[in-house]
């Protein structure tokens, strides 16, 4: 049994060894598809050993399915038996580490995932934003292959773990432990964000994905307002963990 985390990125040498860092320990292989990165990501990528595939999809579509997909068959062209599918702006918990953690994988059984408490750090490293929908929000990041998991398409905003092209439910374990959840930098990194997301509604827009009214309606919980509620992270989460620098970040 084999556990290969499937990384697509562009541009996020900010944060990548937040993210290196939380695999590190219980990984057996990295695979990270880049799709035409201008920052220092590879760089970063080579120094951490990680097998390293550069984008080649030149379809008119958004690029993220065909990369998640192909993320997904190099892993199995690897040997890949349990695969991790974290983005490069998010890393595990000090919680979720080492023997155990691998442990808790490879106990998976085929077509079963791990969903993690989803944690968004809410422009401050000690900050996560809890009113609807982020607070207690769950998503699967890990699953145990079966080689019937296919991604299915999406313009954008495709889900972690692949699906069964029949609709056959997936089994989604929950990871209760306080201590072991998914911290995701997006908006810890918010100047850059902001940037984003201004793409990512100009490009639904442009594709004729959905009106404009409802693009800004799905977008805007995304934005700072008098509504954001917010509470104080326990900094035991991020022990071990080097934490991002905002000081040379490109926005891009």
């Amino acid at each position: 049994m084999k556990i290969v985390a499937l990384l697509p990125v562009k541009n996020e040498g900010w944060v990548l060894d937040t993210y290196l860092s939380s695999l590190n320990s219980f990984c057996d292989l990295i695979v990270a598809l880049d799709d035409g990165s201008t920052d220092n990501t590879l760089e970063i990528l080579n120094k951490h050993n990680v097998v390293t595939v550069k984008n080649d999809y030149k379809g008119d579509n958004w690029a993220e399915h065909s990369m998640r997909q192909k993320l997904l068959e190099i892993g199995r062209e690897n040997g890949g038996t349990h695969f991790v599918c974290l983005d490069g702006d998010e890393a595990f918990s000090s919680g979720f580490r080492g023997e155990e953690a691998r442990s808790t994988i490879l106990n998976l059984k085929k077509g079963e995932t791990l969903a993690f408490r989803w944690v968004t750090l809410w422009k401050s490293i000690n900050t996560e934003r809890i009113d609807e929908p982020w607070d207690n929000l769950y998503k699967d990041f890990v699953f145990c292959d079966d080689e019937k998991l296919e991604y299915k398409y999406k313009f954008m905003h495709v889900s972690r773990t692949p699906e069964y092209s029949d609709n056959t439910p997936k089994k989604v374990i929950k990871v209760e432990d306080k201590n072991s959840v998914v911290l995701h930098f997006k908006f810890y990194n918010y100047s850059r964000t902001l940037y984003n997301l201004a793409w990512y509604r100009c490009s639904e827009l442009i594709h004729n994905i959905r009106p404009a009214k409802k693009i800004n309606l799905m977008y805007g919980i995304t934005l700072d307002s008098r509504n954001v509620k917010k509470r104080v992270l326990d900094n035991s989460l991020f022990k071990d963990l080097p934490i991002p620098s905002l000081t040379s970040t490109e926005d891009s």
